[in-house]
């Protein structure tokens, strides 16, 4: 049996119902020549996991495979995705996404009229809230920098560049890359790992397209847009941005940065944060809300980077956002 074209790596962890509608949906993408396989990394989940994928290697027409990854963090998870795909290329996808039909139609269609090794597609953001067990759409009207940390994409141009980086909820990625630089790192615990993959994949002269018609559907359930979970979110951005400015700039100037960084979270983003609570605008106070913690979490680890060097350590987890799974 000859190898697939494009492996789709979905790494997956205690989410197995939102798992089951993101197989049913790249299990059924349509091509125009090309073949795909789906590989499941499972990252040690304790749900059902292994079951839903099971009934999706039952039922599919495409390949799917199931891989159990068992130590934790969604680095590793990828990592393995890539050591157990086929393909030429890896599509990374995320369990709590949907794709559009002729998603990876698009993304190789872009990839052949930019001639580029990397792209990235849409993402929308879909809103959902369990009504008697049901998932029903709620339309929001959040702001854009929200919308950021929801990791929408609609807005981005037509190339990525230092400040805007394609990311592993919509993105694929040729075999002859990881062969150059190498698979993603696994000590960013706090996230950041395909901005750190594609930094990278500049150092060494390739870059990336955005395809903005290679459509996925983010499911962003209202607990995620809670303070609690936003603000975890913004403080594990603002310690990733850390680490990579310190690894980016000396000491002189990642210092500076640090100065610069201070002044905008208290003088810029607090003051805004302030007029936003009197204007009484929830969705205003949400924004300016996760641009302070932002702040606040790139200058609490940035002391730490200043003080320990390169022993800093992180325990802004990626898992910590996740809500309680009950046990099964």
């Amino acid at each position: 049996m000859s190898s697939p074209d494009v492996s789709v790596v979905l790494c997956s962890y205690n989410r197995a119902e939102s798992l089951r509608g993101a197989l049913e949906s790249l299990t059924s993408l349509k091509t125009d020549g090309f073949s795909y396989e789906v590989v499941v990394v499972d990252n040690a989940s304790t749900d059902h996991t292994a079951e839903v994928v099971q009934q999706a290697i039952e039922s599919s027409s495409c390949s799917v495979r199931y891989v159990f990854e068992k130590q934790p963090g969604v680095s590793f998870a990828r990592n393995t995705g890539v050591r157990e795909g086929k393909g030429d290329w890896f599509y990374f996808f995320d369990d709590d996404e949907l794709a559009e039909p002729e998603l990876l139609i698009e993304m190789l269609k872009g990839l052949k009229e930019n001639n580029m090794k990397c792209a990235g597609g849409g993402i929308k953001l879909r809103f959902v809230v369990e009504d008697g067990g049901e998932e029903v759409e709620e339309k929001r009207n959040l702001k854009p920098w929200v919308r950021v940390m929801l990791n929408c994409s609609e807005d981005t141009g037509p190339f990525y560049d230092r400040k805007n980086t394609p990311g592993t909820g919509n993105m694929i990625v040729h075999r002859e890359i990881f062969d150059k630089i190498g698979l993603f790192r696994t000590d960013l615990v706090e996230g950041g790992e395909d901005t750190d993959l594609f930094h990278r994949m500049r150092a060494m002269g390739y870059e990336a397209c955005h395809v903005p018609k290679a459509i996925v559907h983010h499911r962003v359930p209202e607990f995620r847009l809670e303070p609690k979970f936003m603000r975890l979110a913004s403080l594990r951005m603002g310690s990733h941005v850390a680490r990579r400015e310190y690894e980016e700039f000396g000491t002189f100037m990642f210092s500076l940065r640090i100065i610069a960084r201070a002044v905008q979270a208290y003088l810029v983003h607090g003051s805004r944060l302030l007029f936003a609570l009197l204007g009484g605008d929830k969705e205003a106070i949400l924004e300016r809300k996760c641009k302070w913690w932002l702040g606040q979490g790139y200058l609490s680890a940035a002391i730490k980077f200043l003080i320990y060097k390169d022993k800093a350590s992180s325990t802004l987890e990626f898992r910590s956002e996740r809500k309680p799974v009950a046990p099964s």
